[in-house]
């Protein structure tokens, strides 16, 4: 298990003044960041992201081509389709895979967090075909609003960072005898100038989609998975 130092004098302001960062998603978001730097030094394969705060397990398995359980005003929303392979770092699929997606709907809400949301909806465990190939059809996610007062207001103003998360896909991967990643996938057209106040897009997390042959939004994204 990777150990970071969170005393006091190693979360401070642009004046050298600690921050208490107190709970929050944002807070949360800090130390993930950090362990997964860290992480990166041990792992070849593509740096993880964070898991975030509305992760729920043993979401309904769903098979490789699949859509997201959603409501009838979800399937009103222009399609989304997110489609690639799992891979191990040799480049050899990895068949069996199970890829745990869960995102925000149009609106901003989750599922398992507001009460007008019914359970499991924009989430599913996605189980990759022989040859480690999925597709999933859901719908562009709202950004998320993160709250700007208190110890995670003070954490993101004297980090430069503006209290709005782009637009994303949570999604934790995972196959037999490999190390799961966990990684926010973001939507090119969300993206704002300076940071967010969760600092998770990096390299390889943008997603840019263009139009298919039935004219939905798709984008290719290949998860590679190192060794267990």
């Amino acid at each position: 298990m990777t150990a970071i130092d969170l005393s006091p004098d190693t979360v401070v302001d642009r004046s050298g003044h600690p921050i208490t960062l107190g709970s929050g998603s944002a807070a949360t978001a800090f130390v993930e960041h950090h362990i997964d730097a860290i992480d990166a030094r041990e792992f070849p394969g593509p740096t993880g992201s964070v898991e975030g705060s509305y992760y729920l397990a043993d979401a309904p398995l769903l098979p490789a081509r699949c859509t997201l359980p959603m409501r009838s005003r979800d399937r009103a929303q222009p399609p989304l389709v997110l489609y690639g392979q799992v891979l191990d770092v040799s480049g050899a699929p990895v068949p069996g895979a199970t890829l745990e997606i869960w995102h925000a709907d149009a609106e901003g809400h989750y599922s398992g967090y507001t009460r007008h949301v019914p359970d499991w909806n924009l989430r599913g465990t996605v189980v990759t075909d022989g040859a480690g190939r999925y597709e999933i059809t859901t719908i562009a996610p709202a950004p998320q609003q993160i709250p700007a007062d208190g110890p995670t207001g003070t954490c993101g103003g004297a980090a430069d960072r503006h209290p709005r998360q782009p637009a994303h896909l949570n999604l934790r991967v995972s196959g037999k005898g490999q190390h799961p990643v966990i990684t926010q996938l973001y939507l090119t057209g969300d993206r704002r100038p300076g940071g967010d106040v969760t600092p998770a897009a990096g390299p390889g997390s943008l997603l840019d989609p263009e139009p298919d042959e039935q004219g939905r939004d798709s984008v290719r994204h290949d998860f590679v998975l190192d060794p267990g």
